[in-house]
């Protein structure tokens, strides 16, 4: 049986009153199935009850060939004004089998810099499918990209944006932290820079 993974790269996600840049959603499966767990998950009749019962909501988590057909074709015609996403709607990765056993996205807690969203929230209800999204804004692969976007966001706000690209704002930012080590801060409240190890954050309010 092979099962997949699904992620979607938010270039901007609003939730709330708060914005996120550069989050990466993994989306996971919670309608209803059943699986033949013994094949899919590595040892599991070793496994006690607890461990079994994880194993098999982490497995259940995953999307059948489709189910993520279903889900590319509809985040592929779906659009959202919260949720702004940079490159491709959505990755497909195959997941390899047997599993280790572990834990799913929908056992991990939430709270401080991790949440859950529902697919639904953003693009309405998907036919034949119910999903939910896990996201750690902590999780930042491009700190850059998310000073640039700060900036942008002041220009903005100061009505100075008007012509001015993304990629022209993202080579000044780096040309900032090549010559002072620092980087523009992502928080209004604070200085305009900001040391490298206190840039911490992926939330703009």
């Amino acid at each position: 049986m092979t099962l997949y993974a699904a992620t979607t790269r938010a270039a901007t996600l609003r939730r709330g009153s708060f914005e996120y840049y550069e989050v990466l959603i993994h989306w996971y499966n919670t309608a209803p199935v059943s699986r033949p767990y013994d094949t899919l998950v590595a040892n599991y009749a070793s496994l006690d009850p607890v461990q079994q019962a994880y194993a098999e909501g982490q497995v259940n988590e995953l999307f059948d060939a489709d189910q993520a057909e279903a889900l590319r074709r509809f985040l592929a015609t779906a659009g959202s004004a919260d949720l702004e996403t940079e490159g491709e709607p959505i990755v497909l990765r195959e997941v390899s089998s047997p599993l280790k056993p572990g834990l799913g996205y929908g056992a991990l807690p939430v709270g401080g810099s991790a949440a859950r969203v529902s697919l639904a929230d953003f693009f309405g209800n998907a036919p034949g499918l119910d999903v939910q999204g896990y996201f750690d804004v902590t999780a930042i692969a491009d700190p850059s990209r998310l000073s640039a976007r700060y900036v942008h966001r002041v220009l903005q706000m100061l009505d100075l944006a008007a012509g001015v690209k993304m990629e022209d704002i993202r080579d000044a930012v780096d040309k900032v932290y090549e010559r002072s080590q620092l980087h523009v801060a992502l928080d209004r409240r604070e200085a305009l820079v900001e040391k490298t190890n206190l840039m911490d954050q992926a939330a703009y309010e």
